[in-house]
């Protein structure tokens, strides 16, 4: 039983984790994404500053999610040894 809690606290790492890294990339694509749309339309003016995404709800999400996985993960540890 208890190893069915190990596996859910991995998943629950494993997706906070990949979750932490998809906002990573994105926030470094966007921007370069960005400057290619505007060198191709010609207009206006390119800041990096308007192609910025907040993720900080979302990666407060994903911290949790790797914090709780982690707890859980730990306690089905300690059940399993005893």
């Amino acid at each position: 039983m208890y190893k069915i809690g190990l596996t859910f606290s991995g998943i629950l790492v494993v997706t906070g984790v990949g979750t932490l890294l998809k906002t990573a990339i994105i926030n470094k694509v966007m921007p370069v994404i960005g400057r290619a749309a505007f060198q191709a339309a010609m207009a206006g003016s390119y800041s990096a500053k308007d192609y910025h995404i907040n993720f900080s709800g979302i990666n407060t999400a994903a911290v949790f999610l790797i914090a709780t996985g982690l707890f859980f993960g730990y306690q089905c540890y300690k059940k399993i040894r005893q």
